[in-house]
């Protein structure tokens, strides 16, 4: 009776400091980046006070667990930027032509005529023009999920217990606290 009414108080002392750890790294996170999001601009703040999304960026670059993802956000930015400028560019000369095309011969630029108009540069110009809008936007979403992903790595960091799931059981026999984290168990106690 006395090695199982010890087993019950040392996995009733592992649960309890789990809990208080917890809650102590929950309420010391000043350094915590939380974002409210909204419909045009998310607000960002580092503890309780806001910060600009550049200074949220640099905080970012600067820490080892976000640095990665914050790395390839950033190129993934600057390509989407360059794509979707020259798309932009690119769908507004194909339209310009398109409204010339329509208005001198009456006809649909995307057809070839009887008098000698060959349609093929103006679809090919077409499908370029969308598939590079297209690209640029996939690499914009992209840019900000490496970023809210970063943010989330930049919160988990030095938190093993952020990371920690444990459950506490009773069974014939066995009283413990077994814990998982992202890589396996990691402990046990019977």
């Amino acid at each position: 009776m006395t090695k199982v009414f010890k087993q019950f108080t040392l996995a009733i002392t592992i649960l309890i400091s789990f809990l208080a750890a917890g809650q102590t790294l929950a309420q010391n996170a000043t350094d915590t980046i939380r974002v409210d999001y909204s419909f045009w601009n998310n607000s960002y703040y580092l503890g309780d006070t806001k910060q600009y999304k550049d200074d949220i960026r640099d905080i970012l670059a600067r820490n080892s667990n976000s640095q990665a993802l914050m790395k390839s956000s950033t190129k993934n930015k600057t390509w989407s930027n360059i794509i979707l400028t020259t798309g932009a560019l690119l769908t507004a000369y194909t339209i310009y032509r398109g409204l010339v095309i329509g208005k001198s011969g009456g006809h649909s630029p995307f057809e070839n005529q009887s008098y000698g108009y060959d349609a093929t540069k103006f679809n090919i110009r077409a499908v370029l023009a969308l598939t590079l809008d297209l690209v640029g936007g996939v690499l914009l979403i992209s840019s900000n999920n490496q970023f809210h992903k970063a943010i989330k790595a930049y919160n988990n960091k030095n938190s093993f217990i952020s990371s920690l799931d444990y459950d506490f059981y009773i069974g014939y026999n066995r009283i413990g606290v077994v814990g998982y984290n992202r890589i396996g168990v990691v402990v046990v106690f019977n």
